[in-house]
């Protein structure tokens, strides 16, 4: 009966069948040889209690490799070290979702194995396997590579291009694994959301964008928070002086993020965040973006729309936040942290 009860507790495991099926074999292993007999009783109650401690909450990733704590710090600041505070650690384990979406490409077995997003940063810490244990018959794999995957999000039968916009990168290890993360950007002004679902497709070719053969999906959990900050009539006049109407300005704990209409279709304008203690947050991805508007408001005057978004290289606390600081040609404009609960 114990048995039976501590069977159907690791069955609920959010492991790999692959994981959980050492985790029994050993368990199983230590009590018929009664190699813990004398150090630590492992009964089946004790065997509960190990089930328990893997269903609380806790992340766990393949025995020896990196936390999710350690491969979200590494998908936001590549291969920089990483002195992650408790507030970080935390918040990674709140907003974190861990995935086991492995697919099959020609040259090895990939996993999906965690998800991270706010509106419009979506981070996927991956492994590589380049050591399958099927290498003998790769040719059903043929033509999907880790380079030819397209990311889409809401997808439906009838959709068949614009995939996520991303950026990727990896580190290469003497195992034959690779780690590494693809970063995406939604489209079309769009903001990512919970419950929404991220399909995984093959495309049809390397160099294009339409997507081909479905291969997994995931549904993404608790979105970061962000808020909206306040802009005054004076900080609106310094922005229209300079040839931009803003629209919003927030930030969220991995991103900051401004959109407007400008008068130019290239302008120069940089972001910067500032604590109450005088640093500054630095940032590693994204930068500015411009399209033309058509028939709109205010079009003779304001012909592009701009925003413009980059992402920290570790997550902050709001509450530490004095203000951002903007630089737009030479003017410097200060927007202080207030914003509406």
């Amino acid at each position: 009966m114990k048995q039976e009860i501590f069977k159907s507790m690791y069955n609920k495991i959010g492991l790999s069948e692959e994981q959980k099926n050492e985790i029994y074999e050993e368990l199983e292993e230590a009590a018929e040889t009664g190699k813990t007999a004398k150090k630590v009783r492992f009964t089946a109650r004790a065997a509960t209690f190990a089930v328990l401690f893997l269903l609380s909450g806790m992340t766990v990733f393949a025995v020896g490799r990196l936390s999710m704590e350690d491969r979200f710090a590494e998908a936001m600041h590549p291969r920089h070290e990483h002195n992650l505070t408790p507030d970080q650690k935390g918040f990674y384990e709140k907003y974190g979702k861990v995935l086991d979406n492995e697919i099959e490409t020609y040259y090895g077995t990939l996993k999906l194995e965690a998800v991270l997003y706010d509106d419009y940063y979506l981070l996927i810490p991956y492994s590589y396997n380049m050591n399958p244990e099927d290498d003998g018959n790769r040719e059903q794999f043929s033509g999907i590579g880790i380079d030819g995957l397209a990311f889409v999000a809401n997808a439906n039968s009838e959709y068949t291009s614009y995939p996520l916009d991303q950026c990727r990168y990896y580190s290469s290890s003497d195992d034959g694994i690779i780690t590494g993360s693809y970063i995406f950007s939604p489209t079309d002004n769009e903001t990512f959301e919970p419950g929404e679902v991220i399909q995984v497709y093959t495309k049809k070719r390397a160099t294009t964008s339409y997507v081909d053969k479905f291969l997994t999906e995931f549904t993404l959990g608790t979105k970061v928070d962000r808020v909206n900050l306040t802009i005054d009539e004076q900080t609106r006049k310094a922005f229209e002086e300079n040839g931009i109407m803003i629209e919003e300005i927030s930030v969220s704990p991995i991103s900051i993020f401004y959109s407007g209409i400008s008068s130019f279709k290239s302008i120069y304008t940089k972001l910067s965040v500032v604590l109450k203690n005088g640093s500054e947050v630095e940032c590693y991805y994204g930068g500015n973006d411009s399209s033309e508007r058509k028939e709109a408001k205010l079009l003779e005057e304001y012909p592009y729309s701009v925003n413009y978004s980059n992402m920290f290289t570790a997550p902050i606390n709001l509450e530490e936040v004095e203000g951002i600081r903007i630089k737009t040609g030479k003017t410097h404009i200060w927007i202080p942290m207030e914003y509406e609960d």
